[in-house]
């Protein structure tokens, strides 16, 4: 029979506070392993928490469909040209450039529609909350 481990020799603890503040840290972290290990067993990914979500929230639902029709009238209130541009550039994900070059006008305009549309949307929003 093979012995894996044996008592430590007796020795005589030199700093008693040392060692107990040894086997108190190690505690510690033994505690916060196994509690970290708890917890990322009850844990589940973000995506399978939505997903539990109630589908049927009524309210959530009311102010998802009362936010997008207040986004609709506030958009729906651009220039045509100035509309596809923000399209491009806030939902799209084109910087200025790319869309200067696709739609074949100066990068000037671009920024101009930019602006416009920022405006807009600010003093909408504004008129809205305020």
């Amino acid at each position: 029979m093979r012995v894996f481990f044996k008592a430590a020799p007796h020795e005589t603890i030199v700093t008693p506070e040392a060692y107990l503040t040894r086997i108190a840290t190690n505690m510690l972290k033994d505690r916060a392993d196994h509690s970290s290990t708890k917890l990322a067993l009850r844990s589940v990914p973000i995506d399978e928490q939505v997903a539990a979500i109630d589908d049927i929230d009524p309210l959530r639902e009311l102010t998802a469909r009362q936010d997008l029709s207040r986004w609709r009238a506030i958009l729906g209130q651009l220039p045509a040209q100035t509309l596809e541009v923000f399209s491009l550039n806030r939902i799209e994900g084109y910087s200025y450039r790319e869309i200067a070059s696709d739609k074949g006008l100066p990068l000037w305009v671009v920024q101009k529609h930019m602006l416009k549309a920022l405006r807009h949307i600010a003093a909408n929003q504004d008129a809205e909350h305020g």
